[in-house]
């Protein structure tokens, strides 16, 4: 605000008195509240006044504003207001009793309670008029005993007339939209993320009156979040509680608003000492319970009118630290100030983790050089380990690493589920918040059905089980996997079934025997191709091995026992009886010969007379045993060169019998008339029939005739 010198409104009243001279009637008002003045004239005494307003001295005032945010229990606001009641004098509110100071309702829970003009929150504004070094006294004391927690204590200062704002936030993550990729023939979903701001906002815009009063408009705005069972921890359910007011106080009176209240949700848990630690087990000697707390938020402001003197030879610096937490820099520094000094945290223009300095420039150096020795790594090195609940360990460490400086680290404790972290002061309280939020996100685990093409859902689970957070869990269902956890967790098990789902993965290779069906034919066979695609994938193979008469199967190997049982159910005994007539093999000599191509049920029988086999088997191995047989029955394999001798035929005689009845590969090589002896070369077979036609005609009475 600018305050016109007197000697302006001084030269206002000598044009009106010219002007009065003249017969008019002009009028002035002056408003010290607003620093407006209202002129009724001509329009050229106006023009005039115009001109002449440009021309005055005037001189810029500021109000620095110091704030103070606190954060305590129910039972501790109980006892604050009490002591608040007996220093402002007016009834402080407690539970559901209304309070006398300046109250402001708003946010109906329901449309009955906004047509009844109910609110769920009030919000009072007090001046303390008196006892404030007994007020400093008492907080002081319930800080002490840690019943009251100081989150932020801002100090900023603005012009007259300007806005002032004081941030405590964080942001928070919510689903903000899905859209789907097509990967082969599955849509593969892709989850977006924007960013709301929750915590405590407090914009003041402060005037200055006359001398020593003060006009501030303050707006406190508190915002939260809750994560509802229905919506889940993407879609948390975001709480804004806005409440204006305008007052008028005194310079350096402090100003009180309380009645800000949050309501939290946490789960406690109860164990059962040892039993509980059990794995798989220790789950159900373990229980949860819902557990509401309040948690209530006070401001107090003081605003503070800067002298001439205060102002002149000031200036300001804005420190940014990589390690420090700037949060914690006013209470290393503020001993190096003048009394003048003023220090502002995270003030809106600067970067995040700043501190805005104003004083003299000889102060200020102190504290550079202060700030220089205290804001290394070495100075602000810190270590934390913090447990998880509801999260992955490995999981927190990507969420983390981020925030990691190039000198800090982070390790994991696979067994005990948890992360040790060192590195600066502002990383660690980052990444803490992070954690935070992370849990928070975790606490309601989400869904997801996969089905499994290739693997056999009884030993896939074991290999993804390790990925599971504390409270994850997976239910086999028919051909799919029910996985309930975070996201995180379900996209890193989305990303493990994609690479062991695979066929190379699970396929193994059986062969298959069989005793009594031909495998080429079977392998052709209409009915045992339906039969087995409806058994197997569509990468499942089969080869015959026509030596053994196998099949070879490759396949998923959980599909092998079934695929075992099919080709049993195929590989029946149906007998069929053949006879065989042998021409130059001795059927005798071949039974033992063809016994190994007989199956476990086949028989076979020789004939001497007839020279012949007579075999019962199915169809496929009286074939095999008939291809055996071409090879075995031939002259070339039988042939055998034999001399025979005659008592009483002559060798004319016998050589006309053996012509008459050997083979057509037969022949006789020599004839001996002096010894009577004939060599021939002939088949086993053909051979032992003419030896026995001989031995039948070679007598005295045959070869007289």
């Amino acid at each position: 605000m600018k305050r016109i010198e007197i000697i302006g409104i001084g030269v206002i009243f000598l044009l009106f008195f010219n002007f009065r001279a003249f017969g008019q009637q002009p009028s002035i008002f002056v408003d010290t509240s607003t620093g407006r003045i209202t002129v009724k004239a001509t329009r050229k005494q106006l023009k005039d006044i115009e001109e002449l307003i440009s021309q005055f001295p005037t001189k810029t005032r500021q109000v620095q504003i110091k704030a103070r945010i606190l954060e305590m229990s129910e039972e501790a606001a109980e006892e604050f207001g009490t002591y608040l009641q007996r220093l402002t004098g007016v009834k402080v509110p407690l539970g559901e009793t209304a309070g006398e100071g300046t109250t402001i309702q708003y946010g109906p829970e329901s449309l009955a309670e906004l047509e009844e003009g109910k609110g769920a929150i009030l919000i009072n504004f007090y001046r303390l008029v008196a006892g404030e070094e007994k007020f400093e006294a008492i907080l002081n004391m319930l800080i002490s005993q840690g019943k009251v927690k100081v989150l932020s204590e801002p100090q900023v200062t603005t012009m007259s007339g300007e806005v002032a704002g004081i941030y405590v936030t964080q942001d928070i993550p919510y689903l903000s939209e899905i859209t789907y990729t097509t990967v082969g023939e599955e849509r593969v979903p892709e989850y977006h993320y924007a960013y709301a701001t929750v915590g405590v906002i407090l914009e003041v815009l402060p005037k200055i009156v006359g001398e020593d009063l003060i006009q501030m408009s303050v707006i406190p705005i508190v915002g939260d979040y809750e994560i509802s069972a229905e919506f889940g921890a993407d879609k948390p359910i975001f709480k804004r509680q806005v409440a204006p007011t305008n007052i008028t106080i005194k310079n350096g009176e402090p100003l009180i608003i309380g009645g800000l209240v949050q309501e939290k949700k946490d789960k406690k848990e109860t164990r059962f000492p040892i039993l509980s630690d059990l794995p798989v087990l220790g789950n159900l000697f373990k229980s949860y319970r819902e557990v509401r707390t309040s948690r209530h938020l006070v401001i107090t402001i003081k605003p503070h009118i800067l002298s001439q003197r205060e102002i002149k030879g000031r200036t300001k610096r804005i420190f940014t630290f990589k390690y420090a937490l700037a949060e914690e820099m006013p209470f290393r520094i503020k001993e190096l100030l003048s009394p003048e000094g003023t220090i502002e945290v995270n003030p809106k223009e600067a970067p995040p983790n700043s501190i805005l300095v104003r004083d003299s420039e000889d102060r200020i150096e102190m504290v550079q050089k202060m700030l220089n020795r205290i804001g290394t790594f070495e100075e602000q090195r810190r270590q934390k380990t913090f447990h998880l609940t509801f999260s992955s360990a490995y999981e927190a460490k990507e969420v983390l690493s981020p925030f990691l400086s190039p000198k800090g680290s982070i390790y994991v404790d696979e067994k005990t589920n948890s992360i040790t972290v060192e590195d600066g002061a502002y990383q660690l309280m980052r990444m803490e918040k992070a954690l935070t939020s992370l849990e928070k996100h975790n606490q309601i685990p989400q869904r997801k059905i996969f089905h499994l093409k290739y693997a056999k859902e009884e030993e896939i689970v074991p290999l993804l089980e390790r990925l599971l957070s504390p409270q994850g869990k997976i239910e086999i269902l028919e051909n799919s996997l029910l996985v309930l956890d975070n996201n995180w967790v379900i996209q890193r098990i989305a990303k493990e079934i994609e690479r062991l789902d695979t066929f190379e993965t699970w396929k193994k290779t059986g062969t298959f025997p069989l005793e009594y069906v031909d495998a080429e034919k079977l392998s052709r066979s209409d009915k045992f191709k339906e039969a087995f695609s409806s058994l197997v994938c569509d990468k499942a193979t089969v080869k015959v091995s026509a030596e053994k008469n196998e099949l070879v199967i490759t396949a998923l190997r959980w599909r092998l026992p079934e695929i075992r049982k099919l080709v049993k159910s195929f590989d029946v005994y149906q007998p069929q009886k053949a006879v065989y007539r042998l021409n130059y093999s001795l059927a005798s000599s071949m039974v033992e010969k063809l016994k190994p191509f007989l199956s476990d049920k086949g028989q076979i029988e020789f004939d001497e007379e007839e020279n012949s086999l007579s075999i019962t088997d199915s169809e496929y191995r009286i074939e095999l045993i008939k291809k055996r047989l071409s090879q075995l029955d031939t002259f070339e394999r039988e042939k055998k060169r034999e001399k025979i001798r005659l008592k009483y035929m002559t060798v004319a005689q016998a050589v006309r019998l053996i012509e008459a009845i050997k083979s057509p590969q037969g022949k006789i090589e020599e004839k001996n008339e002096e010894r009577k002896e004939i060599l021939i070369e002939e088949a086993s077979y053909p051979l032992q029939r003419i030896k026995r036609i001989i031995a039948q005609m070679d007598t005295l009475n045959d070869s007289k005739t």
